[in-house]
């Protein structure tokens, strides 16, 4: 996939863009979306950390970094780009459900 990152995403973000978007299986409106939030959140992930770095009790930091991992954690799975969601297979369609035949 050769999509470039949006024009909106800073430096950091642009970067985690660069790195993820080959690995997208689809690269939809939703896809593409859920890549940017990503992105995003790693941006504020790094910023938070440093900030901790020189300042561990900051409490808004640590807030940061936990909401921040569990955006990326989340939004990674949708898009299948972590080794466990890259595995899990579609679920099997029972030929007997009559709603498959609609």
């Amino acid at each position: 996939m050769t999509t470039a990152p949006p024009k909106t995403l800073d430096t950091v973000a642009r970067r985690k863009w660069r790195e993820l978007a080959p690995l997208l299986a689809e690269a939809d409106e939703a896809a593409l979306t859920g890549l940017m939030i990503v992105c995003q959140a790693w941006s504020h992930l790094q910023r938070a950390e440093t900030a901790l770095a020189g300042n561990p009790d900051d409490e808004a930091a640590q807030d940061t970094v936990t909401r921040c991992q569990r955006v990326i954690r989340q939004w990674m799975g949708e898009l299948k780009l972590t080794p466990r969601s890259r595995k899990a297979k579609a679920p099997e369609k029972d030929e007997r459900d009559p709603l498959l035949k609609l």
